[in-house]
């Protein structure tokens, strides 16, 4: 369960980090 958590949250931080980098490349 601990390794599930930590994949998700590493999956949302990944997600935020693709919306930065697409506003990024946009700009």
């Amino acid at each position: 369960m601990g390794s599930a958590l930590t994949n998700h949250s590493v999956w949302h931080k990944r997600s935020l980090w693709d919306r930065d980098l697409q506003r990024f490349e946009s700009t």
